[in-house]
């Protein structure tokens, strides 16, 4: 009997302990924090699948975060408790904010650190990938790269990119010669597969085949790898789904092995006597690398699988988002067509403009301004990468408004735009 009692006193104090701590991480932690109602049990993951039912169903996240945000008056930072998916987390909709959780400070000399929630995308980047890196580590892998992307070497990789063109432009002919719908997405992803490809790595990744059994097989391996994480158990412990953590590995370790043949094929021609003068991204890399040791190896396959990721990512979205703005705003398209007619000529043949770009693009791209506007301003209003950051507790991290009034608690987990809009009207939250 008095084991009885014993262990129903011990079960009532520990369910009243965890009914406290839970509470107060719900209702109290955090209450300072502008927030839509929280639930005790399931935060707001509650208030955001109300919000998925009010519209498509199947929209971007981002946007679903802009509605919430939108409907507690736009404030400069909303807190979003997912908790047990992920941690609680600030959503930053203020550039002086995002500014000050960016940059080096007292605290952390290099940058606020990055936040752990990258881990589940390990088999995509590889744990080397210059996204998840830190410090000095993140320091050396920008130095490597950097001549790679500098200006002047990506005009010397314009004809290598204009190569990919041609797939592109026979794919839109066609579906506008039978009128048939198709998904811009699709075509924006293969062609962008194909150009990081030329420019990385001087290798045709043949994405832009419709049929996927025709496309080469890092691009077809890669699209299938990334279609594992476009579920909504995406954020939950590997037991929840272990066939689809199993598949993710398995494809995975196959692009590894295939990269890493590229790599060792690529070093070894480019050490040869008489070897080819290679300008691709990762010939450049390898400039003062005297031997292609395992972990160079390693290092080189999971930074060519992030550009790979990140690359074709970015660019996909803004492609798409510049078509849907010039849909919508006849007298920008307008300007955009007299702008390439006073450039590059009356002459509209696909294939006599990438002849013409090839030999003079560098002279001529840069006179494009309205277009290069364009691009700038649709990246303001859709930026397509950001970041995440998170600061342990106890850390004494702290930022402030334009007031001076101190966030500290605000800064544990931090989405932040990239390229945010120091604007009231727009939020965009992206992580990684």
């Amino acid at each position: 009997m008095l084991a009885l009692f014993l262990l129903t006193a011990i079960i009532t104090l520990l369910g009243s302990y965890l009914y406290i701590k839970l509470r107060y991480a719900r209702f109290g932690q955090y209450a300072h924090m502008p927030q839509l109602p929280n639930h005790l049990l399931w935060g707001h993951l509650k208030v955001f699948g109300e919000f998925i039912r009010h519209r498509i169903h199947d929209r971007h996240p981002d946007q679903i975060f802009e509605e919430m945000w939108a409907s507690i008056g736009r404030p400069p930072i909303m807190l979003v408790d997912f908790w047990p998916i992920i941690p609680p987390m600030a959503i930053i909709s203020n550039h002086d904010i995002a500014e000050q959780i960016t940059k080096s400070s007292k605290s952390f000399p290099v940058s606020t650190p990055k936040s752990p929630t990258m881990a589940n995308l390990l088999p995509l980047l590889g744990p080397a990938s210059i996204l998840t890196k830190e410090g000095t580590e993140w320091k050396d892998l920008r130095k490597r790269y950097n001549p790679g992307f500098s200006p002047q070497h990506l005009w010397s990789l314009l004809p290598l990119i204009l190569e990919s063109m041609e797939p592109f432009w026979n794919h839109l002919d066609q579906f506008v010669a039978s009128q048939q719908e198709f998904s811009l997405e699709i075509l924006a992803s293969n062609l962008t597969f194909d150009v990081i490809g030329a420019a990385v790595m001087e290798v045709p990744l043949h994405a832009q085949h419709m049929d996927p059994t025709k496309q080469g097989e890092i691009a077809r391996i890669f699209r299938e790898l990334i279609q594992t994480y476009n579920d909504d158990k995406n954020d939950l412990p590997w037991w929840i789904d272990p066939l689809a953590f199993l598949k993710r590995h398995r494809l995975a370790r196959r692009i590894d092995l295939l990269i890493k043949n590229i790599v060792r094929r690529k070093y070894a021609e480019l050490k040869e006597p008489d070897g080819n003068q290679s300008r691709s991204i990762l010939a450049l890399s390898f400039q003062e690398m005297e031997t292609l040791t395992p972990q160079l190896l390693a290092s080189t396959s999971d930074q060519l699988r992030s550009f790979l990721f990140a690359g074709h990512d970015t660019n996909t979205s803004v492609l798409q988002w510049i078509f849907y703005e010039l849909s919508r705003t006849p007298r920008a398209l307008k300007a955009v067509r007299d702008e390439l007619d006073e450039v590059l000529g009356s002459n509209s043949d696909p294939s006599s403009i990438c002849i013409t770009l090839a030999e003079k693009g560098e002279h001529l791209l840069p006179r494009m301004r309205y277009i290069n506007a364009v691009i700038k301003e649709t990246l303001r209003l859709h930026p397509p990468a950001g970041t995440v950051r998170m600061t342990a507790p106890g850390t004494g991290f702290s930022v402030y408004t334009s007031t001076q009034e101190e966030l500290r608690r605000w800064t544990r987990n931090v989405p932040v735009p990239k390229n945010h809009p120091a604007g009231p009207d727009r939020l965009r939250r992206y992580g990684g």
